[in-house]
């Protein structure tokens, strides 16, 4: 186990299952720091890869880390500062804000309003966005991930540098990236996710949400692309979206209807901050937005819906 090395000290916000493999990730020699809401000390992370052909127990990845509150950690203390959740959270612009010239700033977010978050903070700092390529939830004390191809995490870096290589060595699963493909990514994936779970990840009656998330990520491709400055992506067609789905739930080592659910169901917030940003990225830029619109209502009622029947269960 390892818990203060001669290499870069990386304070990781929040301490969900990508902090936590975050934090089992980075390289061996790093200082490594997990920051919440209010514990302090030093706690072990444990995570472990789950392969979809794997049989008896998988190695079990322990890195000891601190614990720091947000509200009272100071940036100039490390080398990069790693959120993996909103920049917009005040209390993490306001350590953002407060570091040093010297501290290299990433944010672990494909919503555009973030992005642009992250990139009026940092100012003339290096800054990165990172882009987890894996499924991962926690299990009790251990977080479990599923990694379906080559890479596990993709870092974009706008002005350069060596962010990737410092925080993960020359490991092969550590992509590079642009933050334009970050979020043209998210926006052909997105909006499906959005308007499955519009209609409670019902894959066995599919046909309906894929062609409307594909209509509503068409729309934010467009938008994000004309924001960006680079060229419109390819439609997404919602029969090869269907395929993939299918693959997925063929492949994946677990129930992906529950994953979804516990997943997306939990971030929904940040599912509907996509949706008003690429919805004003397409007005902003005279672009049809019309399935985005659609898709937001259908979404919002759905989660309406939701959160009744459960004060319903529970009265």
């Amino acid at each position: 186990m390892n818990t203060v090395g001669e290499g870069p000290r990386v304070l990781i916000i929040g301490s969900g299952p990508i902090g936590q493999l975050l934090a089992t990730s980075i390289g061996s020699r790093a200082r490594v720091a997990l920051g919440v809401r209010e514990s302090t000390g030093l706690f072990d992370v444990r995570t472990t890869r789950v392969k979809a052909a794997a049989r008896g127990r998988q190695p079990l990845n322990v890195r000891r880390v601190e614990l720091w509150p947000v509200s009272g950690v100071d940036a100039d203390d490390w080398d990069i500062v790693v959120s993996t959740v909103p920049v917009t959270e005040p209390e993490v612009t306001d350590l953002l804000r407060a570091a040093g010239p010297d501290v290299v700033l990433a944010a672990v977010s494909q919503v555009p309003s973030e992005v642009e978050a992250l990139r009026e903070v940092a100012g003339d700092r290096r800054w990165a966005v990172i882009t987890p390529e894996v499924m991962a939830r926690t299990c009790g004390s251990v977080t479990r991930w599923w990694q379906p191809g080559a890479a596990r995490f993709t870092v974009a870096e706008p002005l350069g540098g060596e962010i990737a290589q410092t925080l993960f060595g020359g490991e092969r699963w550590a992509a590079r990236g642009s933050v334009s493909s970050s979020l043209l990514s998210a926006a052909a994936a997105m909006p499906i996710v959005a308007a499955l779970q519009a209609a409670d990840f019902d894959f066995g009656n599919s046909r309906r949400a894929l062609r409307s998330g594909a209509a509503a990520a068409d729309e934010a491709g467009r938008a994000v692309a004309a924001a960006a400055g680079v060229d419109e992506p390819r439609s997404v067609n919602p029969v090869i979206m269907g395929v993939m789905l299918r693959a997925l739930r063929v492949l994946a080592p677990f129930d992906v209807a529950e994953y979804f659910r516990e997943h997306f169901g939990s971030h929904t917030r940040q599912t509907m901050t996509m949706l008003d940003d690429w919805i004003a990225l397409a007005r902003a830029h005279d672009l049809p937005a019309e399935a985005l619109v659609t898709l937001r209502t259908d979404l919002s009622h759905a989660t309406a819906m939701s959160s009744q029947r459960t004060n319903s269960a529970e009265s």
